[in-house]
C-alpha cells in the first residue's frame, strides 16, 4: 500500500464545471481508496508559471455567489465581461514579451536537457522535492492532451507540463506513475513524438473514452487501458450540496424545460468558429422554444464571452454558470431538464447522470462525438463548425431524443459508474 501519493492535475484553479467536479471525483476515490496515505497536490496553477519554491498555497475553487434574480445576474454578467477584458488586454501586452518562452519543454529531445536542469536544482524545485518524497505519482490528464498549438509553434501548455512531469517520474526519479482520466487528441505531431516515447514506459495509462484508446494503439502504444472518467462515480443521489440555485429561485421547475450550452470548441485560447454566435445561436433558441418554450442557457464561459452573455441577453433566457450555480447544484438544474444539447464533456456527463438526454456537437477533441460511443447512443452528433448550416436538423434531431425513453442509455450509465471507480484501482 501506498504512504506517499503525488496527485499532479488538480485543475480546480481554472474554474469551470468539469475541471472541479471531475478532480473532486478523483481525489474522493483516492483518499477512498487509500484513506491512510498522505496526498501531497499539484494543481494547473502550475501549469502556465514556475512553480514557486514553497508551492502556491491556498486558492478558492469559486463558491457560487448569490443572485435575487436572473435579470439582475444578466446585467452583472454583461458588466464582468468588460472588467475582464480590459485587464486581460493589459496583461496580454505587459507579458507579450516574455511569452516567447516558459518553463516547459516543447519537444522531446529537450527533455534531458531540462531534466538534467531539475535534478541539479536549476528549475521546477518544487517538483523536485515532491517527486523525491512520493511513492507513486498519479497524473490527471483531464482536458490537457486536447487540440491546440499556439502563435510560437508551441503545443498548450498544460499538456505539456502532465506529460512532462511524468517522464520525470518515471525516466529520472523511477516512480511508478499512472496518467489517467483524459482524452488523447492533440492534433500535434510533437506531442504525439513524446505520447509514443513515454507512455509505454509508464505503469498505467487510462483514457476515459475509447476514441482515445483507438489513437494510441494507432501510434503503438498498447498498454493503454480505457476507464471511464472519474466524475461518473459522483454519486449526486446522496449528495447533499444538490440544491435549486438561488440565481433560479423564480424558475418554475414544474414545467417542461431544455437546457443549452456552449462548447470549447466554439472558443478558446487557440482557435474560434468563423460563423456569428449571437445569430446561429439565436436561431437555434427559437427553434427549441417551438419545442419547449422554457429555456436556460449554462454558461460554461461563467459570463466572461461576451457573445454568449449578448445570446442570452438577447434571447431572454434564463442562465447559470459557476459565479451563482456550483456543480452541484448544475446537477439540480439538469437532472430536472427534458434535454441538454451542447457540446460539453462534463456538463453532459452530469445530465446523463440525472436521466437527462443529451444531444451533442463538438469540442476541442474528439470527446464530445466520443461521449455517444460510452453510452451507445443511436443519435446524431454535429460538428461545431457546421452549425449555421444545421440548426434545424438540431431542432429536429431533439424532437426525436424527446419522444424516446432511453432504458439503455440508463442501463450503460449504471454501468460507466461501476468502470469508473478502477481509476484508482493501482492503490487497492
Amino acid at each position: 500500500m501506498y504512504r506517499n501519493i503525488l496527485f499532479v492535475g488538480d485543475v480546480r484553479p481554472a474554474k469551470n464545471y468539469g475541471a472541479i467536479a471531475t478532480t473532486e471525483a478523483m481525489l474522493d476515490l483516492i483518499h477512498g481508496a487509500a484513506p491512510d496515505a498522505e496526498v501531497k497536490i499539484i494543481d494547473s496553477r502550475s501549469f502556465s508559471g514556475q512553480t514557486p519554491v514553497e508551492g502556491w498555497g491556498e486558492y478558492s475553487v469559486g463558491a457560487p455567489k448569490q443572485s435575487s434574480g436572473v435579470k439582475s445576474f444578466v446585467r452583472n454578467a454583461t458588466q464582468k465581461v468588460g472588467i475582464y477584458s480590459k485587464v486581460k488586454n493589459a496583461r496580454a501586452k505587459k507579458n507579450s514579451k516574455a511569452s516567447a518562452s516558459d518553463p516547459v519543454p516543447a519537444r522531446l529531445d529537450k527533455y534531458p536537457e531540462f531534466a538534467k536542469k531539475v535534478t541539479e536544482g536549476q528549475a521546477w524545485a518544487y517538483e523536485k522535492k515532491l517527486l523525491e518524497w512520493a511513492e507513486v505519482v498519479i497524473v490527471q490528464g483531464e482536458g490537457n492532451i486536447v487540440n491546440g498549438t499556439d502563435a510560437y509553434g508551441r503545443y498548450r501548455i498544460g499538456g505539456r507540463y502532465i506529460l512532462f512531469i511524468s517522464y520525470l517520474a518515471k525516466y529520472i526519479f523511477k516512480k511508478p506513475c499512472y496518467i489517467l482520466n483524459h482524452t488523447v487528441d492533440p492534433q500535434n505531431r510533437d506531442i504525439k513524438r513524446i505520447i509514443r516515447e513515454i507512455y509505454p514506459k509508464m505503469d498505467g495509462i487510462y483514457v476515459r473514452e475509447k476514441k482515445s484508446l483507438a489513437v494510441l494503439e494507432d501510434w503503438g502504444v498498447v498498454n493503454a487501458t480505457y476507464v471511464p472518467d472519474a466524475l461518473w462515480t459522483h454519486d449526486f443521489e446522496k449528495d447533499s450540496k444538490v440544491r435549486k440555485p438561488a440565481v433560479l429561485a423564480d424558475f418554475d421547475f414544474s414545467r417542461p424545460y431544455i437546457c443549452i450550452g456552449d462548447s470549447s470548441g466554439i472558443s478558446n485560447k487557440y482557435t474560434k468558429v468563423k460563423w456569428d454566435i449571437e445569430e446561429v445561436y439565436t436561431r437555434l433558441i427559437r427553434r427549441l422554444k417551438k419545442i419547449c418554450p422554457n429555456i436556460i442557457f449554462i454558461d460554461g464561459y461563467n459570463g466572461r464571452d461576451e457573445e454568449i452573455c449578448k445570446v442570452i441577453r438577447k434571447n431572454g433566457v434564463c442562465s447559470v454558470n459557476l459565479e451563482n450555480c456550483n456543480y452541484h447544484e448544475l446537477y439540480y438544474v439538469l437532472s430536472g431538464a427534458s434535454l441538454f444539447v451542447s457540446g460539453r464533456w462534463h456538463a453532459s456527463i452530469i445530465a446523463l447522470l440525472g436521466h437527462t438526454p443529451v444531444l451533442l456537437w463538438g469540442s476541442d477533441s474528439h470527446k464530445t462525438e466520443a461521449l455517444y460511443g460510452e453510452v451507445d447512443y443511436g443519435y446524431e452528433f454535429f460538428d461545431v463548425a457546421g452549425l449555421p448550416l444545421n440548426t434545424d436538423r438540431v431542432a429536429a434531431e431533439a424532437k426525436k431524443i424527446l419522444k424516446e425513453k432511453h432504458e439503455t442509455v440508463w442501463s450503460r450509465v449504471s454501468e460507466l459508474q461501476e468502470q469508473a471507480q478502477k481509476n484508482v484501482q493501482m492503490l487497492k
